[in-house]
């Protein structure tokens, strides 16, 4: 999390979220730092959901747990979901009887075989896909 410059906090669940997020009671946005290709595209998709007024917008990954979470303004019980399956998360939201936003899913590189997948896909940026050419063609 960060705010006004501020340096991000690594919050591991939603408790640690809401404490740290104090009074504020404007947007939200958290995202995961083990999914490489996160970019300006992601933001500009929540920047324009928020805008129109989404409760959430969110993304997945191929595990099944959301590496992008933007709320329009802190929830308790949404970030009380920090961390759960996507599946939690989108029945929740939907309780609020809201619109919610959709941001493209991508890998999230948490073992060897993500790498690997990270490299062969077409869409991985050059510098990425530098990165992890140590690890030997996919």
């Amino acid at each position: 999390m960060a705010g006004d410059g501020a340096e991000p906090l690594e919050l591991a669940d939603g408790a640690a979220v809401a404490a740290a997020l104090g009074d504020h009671d404007g947007p939200l946005v958290m995202v995961a730092s083990d999914v490489p290709a996160l970019g300006l595209q992601h933001l500009e998709a929540v920047r324009g959901d928020l805008a129109a007024g989404v409760l959430l917008s969110t993304a997945a990954t191929g595990d099944g747990t959301p590496f992008l979470v933007a709320l329009s303004r802190p929830e308790p019980d949404l970030l009380g979901l920090i961390g759960a399956p996507f599946s939690d998360l989108l029945a929740a939201a939907a309780g609020h009887e809201r619109e919610l936003g959709m941001v493209r899913a991508e890998r999230r590189l948490a073992s060897i075989a993500d790498a690997r997948a990270v490299q062969a896909d077409p869409l991985t940026s050059p510098a990425l896909r530098a990165l992890l050419a140590p690890l030997g063609r996919p």
